[in-house]
């Protein structure tokens, strides 16, 4: 890869920050190339405003050229940055987990939604994050609704890490533990909850071709893939989980593949739930599973 061309010093921020933008628009969308200058700005350089005619420093210029080469080589800006916005919350993120996605932001929203319709505190109920790698789900849902009993797994030690720095960060309790779920033999070291919830990798090695260099070559393989022989692996095993540690009238959610999603919705409607639903994103595509045990 070429190094982009050395910045002056002393240079306007608004020439600085088109320059950004015209270089990121040869790796993304002219929308998507403005959108993460301004985020990159904002956060690495709060105290420069846009509209301004002030000029950046030698130090400031020094810090943008690396950034951009960072960037140039397709390195994710919250990796740039280390940091995400989740749910109203920031929260630390790296290549030890999976960057937290928009559409998850649905899943804790409907999640809190649930709960708040049986306590607005959460006293005496337990949640249970499958595959929880920066805690995201159960952080951001802890933080709302406080009284409630958090608990994260994950078979990755460095994602748990990072969760715990998050946990820290926020302030909240919660309790996280290294466990492979494909294998049953771990599930007694767990007890049960009221509410169990996931999104495990759900993306057939197939379409790795088809994904963009800043998740293959930054974010972790094992977060993404899933066996093209067997793509709906994790649902079905958690699902039979679920059906052993969830307490009576306890709920299971699922983000779900919008591809995969009506298969799997079939499948589970075998089992004894009492409702099993498929829940649409804001772009009207199903990308959500609720199941509630009897």
């Amino acid at each position: 890869m070429a190094h982009p061309k050395k910045l002056q010093t002393n240079v306007p921020v608004k020439e600085a920050f088109r320059s950004m933008v015209k270089a990121l628009t040869g790796i993304y969308p002219v929308r998507e190339a403005g959108n993460m200058t301004t985020i990159l700005f904002e956060d690495v350089f709060p105290e420069i405003k846009l509209h301004q005619t002030e000029q950046l420093t030698e130090k400031q210029q020094s810090k943008l050229l690396k950034i951009k080469e960072r960037l140039l080589n397709h390195e994710p800006l919250q990796h740039v940055i280390g940091t995400t916005e989740f749910y109203g919350l920031r929260l630390k993120t790296d290549a030890r987990a999976l960057i937290p996605r928009p559409e998850t932001e649905e899943l804790v929203h409907l999640i809190i939604k649930d709960i708040r319709k049986k306590t607005h505190t959460g006293e005496g109920l337990s949640l249970l994050d499958i595959g929880t790698g920066t805690g995201c789900i159960p952080l951001t849902i802890k933080h709302h609704i406080q009284q409630l009993t958090v608990t994260g797994i994950d078979l990755s030690e460095k994602a748990l890490a990072l969760a715990t720095e998050n946990c820290d960060l926020l302030g909240l309790n919660a309790q996280f533990k290294v466990l492979d779920i494909l294998d049953s033999k771990q599930w007694q070291q767990l007890p049960e909850f009221d509410l169990i919830v996931s999104n495990p990798p759900y993306i057939p090695e197939s379409e790795r071709p088809l994904m963009a260099q800043n998740v293959l070559n930054f974010e972790p393989r094992m977060a993404l893939f899933v066996d093209n022989a067997d793509p709906l692996l994790f649902y079905r095993v958690i699902t039979e989980f679920a059906l052993q540690k969830l307490k009576s009238g306890g709920a299971l959610y699922f983000e779900v593949n919008e591809f995969n999603g009506a298969q799997l919705l079939e499948w589970m409607r075998s089992k004894p739930f009492v409702s099993c639903e498929g829940l649409e994103d804001m772009q009207g595509k199903v990308r959500m599973i609720r199941a509630v045990l009897s």
